[in-house]
C-alpha cells in the first residue's frame, strides 16, 4: 500500500486507500487527513464555524496573487454599516454623489486639489501663498491666501478686474465678527454691496466666474451680506403660490428699511421685526396707552396723512373701521350691544406721555343681527386738570341728541352748559335750573327745570347780559 505525502487538503490523492490496501495502513491515512485540514486552517479556534454553504459559495476565486478577488452581496444604498461593498455599491455611491466620472488631467497640477461646483470638477491651488495681514485695510491679489490677524477689523477690497477662474482665500485670524470684504464695482454671488464676514473664525474661498465672485463657504459658515444695496432698478417677479418675497429678520433689528439719499435717514418707511410698519420715523413709539401700534405714521414738517380718490362717478374716499370678536382676521362672529367697535383718540404730549384730550367713540348700540347692526356716537372731551376723556354728547340708534350725559343741570345756567347756533359770542340755548343768572348774547333763549311751582319755564335775554324776559306758561 502505498502512504501520500501532504501538507494541505488540496494535494490529498481521492484514489488512496486503494481497495486492496491493508487495513493496518487506515490510521496512517486519518492521521494524515488530520494534519492537512490543521494546516490548510491554521487559525480556526474551538468555536463552530457558522457560513452556510451560500454564504461560502460567494467567494469566487482565492484572495491571493492570480485570483479574482472576492465577490461580496451588494448592499442597499442607504447601508452605513461595517459590511463589505462591493465594486457596484462604491459605483452607485460615487454616482449619487455627483462627482464627475472622469477627474480632469493631472498633468501640470501637482500639489494641487481637486474642486467642484456641483457639475464640473477642476484642480484649485490649496490656498496659495499666505499673506498675514496685520492691518486694517488690504487689497487682495487673486491666488493668494489672507490670514487676518489685526486687533481691530480689517476691510478687504477684492480684485478690481479679474480674469475667469482668478480665485482667492481669506482666513479670519483674528476672532472678529466685523471684518469686511467689498468687491468694489463687482459683486459677490450676484449681489452689490460689503460683505461683513461675521463668523469669528470663518474660511472662505472666492472664484470669479466670470461675471461675479462666487463665495465658497468653508467649515460651514454662512455668510450674511451687510445692507448690500441695489444701485439699479430691481424686479422681483414669481410665479407661485408662496410668497414673491420674504424677508426673516431673526435678530433684534429692522425686517426691512427703505431710505433716501440721506444716510442715515430720519424719516425713513420701516418694518420692524416684529411686524410694525413705520412711516417717517426710524423705530416705533409709544401712543397714548404706552404701546406701539401695527400702523405709525409720523411727519415733522408735512401733513402725515392723505387720502385722495380719483374716479368719475360719485364716491369719494372712505376709512373702514371694523370689529368683529371672531380671533381669527377677516372672520366673523356677531359683536353685542355695548361693543366698542372702534375709536379715534385726540392726545397731547404733557412733557413726558401723550394725554388723551378728546375722543369719539363708535359703538352697538342695541341687539345687532343679520343686516341689523344699531349704533350711536360718543364725543368725549378731557376738562382742565383732567387727564381722561368724559362723555359730553351722544347720539344713539335713534338719532337724539343727549348732551353731557349724568351731569347736573347748574343753578342759573352756564355759559358752558348749552348750544352756541352762531358765531356770535355766548348765543344760543342754555339750560339751567332755577332763574337764569348767566351772561349772555341778546336772543338767546333759556330753558329752565326745576323743582319750583312757578309757570315761568323759558327766558329770552334781552339785553345782551344778564338781563332775562321769562315766557309764562300755563299750569
Amino acid at each position: 500500500m502505498t502512504i501520500e505525502t501532504a501538507t494541505y487538503t488540496p494535494q490529498l490523492d481521492a484514489t488512496y486507500p486503494a481497495s486492496g490496501d491493508a487495513k493496518s495502513e487506515g490510521d496512517n491515512h486519518i492521521r494524515l487527513l488530520k494534519s492537512t485540514i490543521k494546516a490548510t486552517w491554521p487559525n480556526l479556534t474551538a468555536t463552530a464555524v457558522t457560513p452556510t454553504s451560500a454564504d461560502l459559495n460567494t467567494l469566487a476565486g482565492a484572495a491571493t496573487t492570480g485570483g479574482v478577488g472576492l465577490n461580496v452581496a451588494t448592499q442597499a444604498s442607504t447601508d452605513n454599516s461595517t459590511k463589505a461593498a462591493s465594486t457596484a455599491f462604491v459605483s452607485t455611491a460615487v454616482a449619487a454623489a455627483a462627482f464627475a466620472s472622469t477627474l480632469p488631467s493631472q498633468s501640470g497640477n501637482g500639489g494641487k486639489s481637486i474642486y467642484t461646483d456641483g457639475i464640473t470638477a477642476s484642480w484649485q491651488s490649496l490656498g496659495g501663498p499666505v499673506t498675514v495681514v496685520s492691518g486694517t485695510t488690504q487689497t487682495a491679489v487673486a491666488g493668494n491666501h489672507y490670514v487676518l490677524t489685526n486687533v481691530a477689523a480689517t476691510a478687504v477690497t477684492l480684485p478690481a478686474s479679474p480674469t475667469t477662474s482668478d480665485v482667492i482665500w481669506f482666513t479670519v485670524g483674528n476672532n472678529l465678527t466685523t471684518n469686511t470684504i467689498d468687491p468694489g464695482a463687482n459683486t459677490i454671488n450676484g449681489v452689490a454691496g460689503v460683505l461683513t464676514v461675521d463668523d469669528p473664525y470663518a474660511t472662505i474661498f472666492f472664484k470669479w466666474d466670470g461675471s461675479t465672485w462666487l463665495l465658497i463657504p468653508l467649515g460651514g459658515y454662512t455668510p450674511s451680506f451687510a445692507r448690500p444695496a441695489i444701485t439699479g432698478p430691481a424686479t422681483v417677479t414669481a410665479n407661485s403660490a408662496s410668497a414673491a418675497l420674504t424677508v426673516t429678520q431673526t435678530g433684534a433689528g429692522n425686517a426691512f428699511v427703505v431710505e433716501d439719499s440721506a444716510s442715515t435717514d430720519s424719516t425713513p418707511f420701516v418694518i420692524t421685526a416684529t411686524g410694525s410698519t413705520v412711516v417717517g420715523a426710524a423705530a416705533s413709539f409709544a401712543g397714548i396707552f404706552g404701546n406701539a401700534a401695527n400702523l405709525q405714521v409720523a411727519s415733522v414738517s408735512t401733513h402725515p396723512i392723505h387720502l385722495s380718490r380719483f374716479a368719475n362717478d360719485a364716491f369719494g374716499t372712505d376709512v373702514q373701521l371694523l370689529k368683529s370678536r371672531n380671533t381669527t382676521p377677516g372672520g366673523h362672529t356677531i359683536v353685542q350691544s355695548g361693543d366698542s367697535i372702534s375709536s379715534i383718540f385726540f392726545g397731547g404730549s404733557d412733557g413726558t406721555n401723550y394725554i388723551p384730550a378728546a375722543s369719539i367713540l363708535g359703538q352697538v348700540d342695541g341687539t345687532p343681527g343679520t343686516n341689523d347692526m344699531p349704533g350711536r356716537l360718543v364725543f368725549s372731551t378731557t376738562a382742565d386738570g383732567g387727564s381722561s376723556p368724559a362723555e359730553r354728547l351722544r347720539i344713539d340708534n335713534a338719532g337724539v341728541i343727549t348732551a353731557r350725559i349724568g351731569t347736573a343741570i347748574p343753578a342759573g345756567g352756564t355759559a358752558g352748559f348749552g348750544y352756541c347756533a352762531t358765531s356770535t359770542a355766548n348765543f344760543g340755548v342754555f339750560f339751567g335750573s332755577g332763574a337764569p343768572t348767566l351772561s349772555a348774547a341778546k336772543g338767546s333763549l333759556y330753558l329752565r327745570s326745576d323743582g319750583s311751582t312757578t309757570n315761568d319755564r323759558m327766558y329770552v335775554n334781552t339785553n345782551g347780559a344778564t338781563t332775562w324776559t321769562a315766557v309764562t306758561t300755563a299750569a
